[in-house]
């Protein structure tokens, strides 16, 4: 049996101390949460798998990463509403409603560092999901404003679309849709329009990260900044982005700069590794 401070008895006699951590996390407390969750693991980790089964939710994942996230953000974005965000994703899994991944602290540094470069003042990005990427963008160059496309499948874009706004006004435009037609339907309507950042996170079947690729070729400007995530094809969801970027490259389609592992500049895309992203341009 788990041991809980005093505070806690009231809610452990109703829900268990695991139903506790769990409303702790729901409400931004993930210190807290995290030490009910490790208690758990710590006297009864079959549990929590047999918790994790049952609801088709694996639990020591969402606790980990929440505190991974909590303990190693800088304070950049820590003292920032990127917890806010964090927050919508953690309530939607707790209502065991399905969730995409997101950019982890270094991928959301990064970003904003490329938002930094000089003469970045339009970014556009294919993926807002909860909204973390166009946060750091924005958060980083004041100057800058933000066009996201996403498909608009999880019920916390919403929410999070009102933070964006609430901290940027005026400076976020969010389109959902189907990327591979609202984006050509946002060049034929803005033919003049050009971007200077270029960040495509969006779906991972191969067709579409092809058409993204080449469909944001429309929109950018000379010598744009472009990015592509999940570049990992030892993972179901990286082969198709993958696939699209090789092939963008070998095609002449794109020009590589830098390639960023788990954080780390490497020269060359091999496993193991969770995250990896690209960063290049349109070759002329």
């Amino acid at each position: 049996m788990a041991v809980l401070l005093v505070n806690d008895l009231s809610l452990y006699e109703y829900r268990g101390p695991f139903d506790v951590a769990k409303i702790y996390l729901a409400i931004g407390n993930v210190e807290r949460a995290y030490a009910l969750y490790s208690d758990v693991k710590k006297k009864a980790p079959q549990y929590i798998d047999d918790v994790s089964t049952e609801n088709g939710v694996q639990w020591n994942d969402v606790f980990e990463q929440a505190y991974d996230d909590y303990k190693n953000s800088p304070l950049t974005l820590h003292d920032t509403r990127i917890k806010d965000l964090k927050l919508l994703v953690y309530r939607s899994v707790l209502d065991g409603k399905p969730r995409e991944g997101s950019a982890d602290e270094a991928e959301l540094n990064y970003l904003a560092g490329l938002a930094q470069q000089p003469g970045v003042k339009r970014i556009a990005e294919i993926g807002f999901n909860a909204g973390m990427s166009s946060y750091a963008f924005l958060y980083a160059n004041p100057d800058a404003t933000v066009v996201s496309f996403d498909l608009g499948e999880y019920d916390y874009g919403p929410p999070a679309k009102d933070i964006i706004d609430e901290e940027f006004p005026g400076r976020h435009e969010l389109i959902f849709g189907d990327s591979t037609k609202t984006v050509l339907e946002y060049h034929a309507a803005h033919p003049e329009e050009k971007f200077d950042l270029i960040f495509i996170d969006g779906g991972h079947d191969y067709e579409t990260a092809r058409a993204d690729i080449r469909n944001m070729r429309k929109l950018a400007a000379e010598n744009a900044i472009v990015v592509t995530d999940d570049l990992t094809p030892w993972l179901a969801w990286g082969e198709g982005p993958h696939r699209a970027w090789t092939e963008a490259i070998e095609w002449g389609v794109i020009e590589q700069d830098e390639i960023v592992k788990d954080g780390e500049v490497v020269d060359e895309i091999h496993p193991p590794g969770d995250r990896i992203y690209a960063r290049g341009r349109y070759a002329k």
